[in-house]
C-alpha cells in the first residue's frame, strides 16, 4: 500500500475483532474505504479509562481520517453484526461520548496521531469526531 501512495506509518499488523468472521467483515469495510476520494489513512486506536488510563475502555474497529485539500475529518467506525445484545450499541455510544469529553483525547491522543499522520493540529474548539455504525 505504501508503494501506491497510502500513508501506512501507523497501520497495525493485526486487525481487532472477536472472531474471524468479524475480521473478514471489517477487512471488507476497510478495503472499501480505500476507494473513497477523501480517504487519507486508517488506524486502530485503543482508549483507556480516565483518570489513571490503565484499563482499556474502548476499542473502535477503526479510525478513518478523511482529507480534502487542507481540511480533515476524524471518523471512528464500528462494524457489527445485527444480532448484538440489546443495549450494546447504546453502551458503546456512551463510551464514545465519554471519550469526546476527555480533554486528553485532544491534548494527548490527537496530538500524537496528528503528528504521526503529518496533519496540522486544529484548535481545541474545532476538534471533533464522528462515529459510523455499519451493521452487517
Amino acid at each position: 500500500m505504501h508503494k501506491e501512495g497510502f500513508n501506512t506509518r501507523i497501520l497495525q499488523k493485526k486487525l481487532q475483532g472477536e472472531a474471524a468472521q468479524h475480521q473478514q467483515k471489517l477487512s471488507s469495510v476497510i478495503f472499501g474505504l480505500f476507494n473513497e476520494p477523501d480517504f487519507y489513512s486508517v488506524f486502530y486506536p485503543i482508549f483507556k479509562r480516565p483518570p489513571d488510563y490503565t484499563e482499556i475502555y474502548l476499542i473502535p474497529d477503526y479510525c478513518l481520517i478523511r482529507k480534502r485539500d487542507s481540511a480533515y475529518k476524524i471518523e471512528f467506525g464500528e462494524v457489527e453484526v445485527s444480532d448484538k445484545p440489546r443495549g450494546y450499541t447504546e453502551e458503546k455510544q456512551a463510551k464514545y461520548e465519554q471519550v469526546a469529553k476527555d480533554g486528553n483525547t485532544y491534548h494527548k491522543w490527537w496530538a500524537y496521531h496528528a503528528g504521526q499522520l503529518g496533519l496540522p493540529m486544529c484548535s481545541i474548539d474545532n476538534f471533533c469526531f464522528s462515529v459510523a455504525w455499519r451493521i452487517l
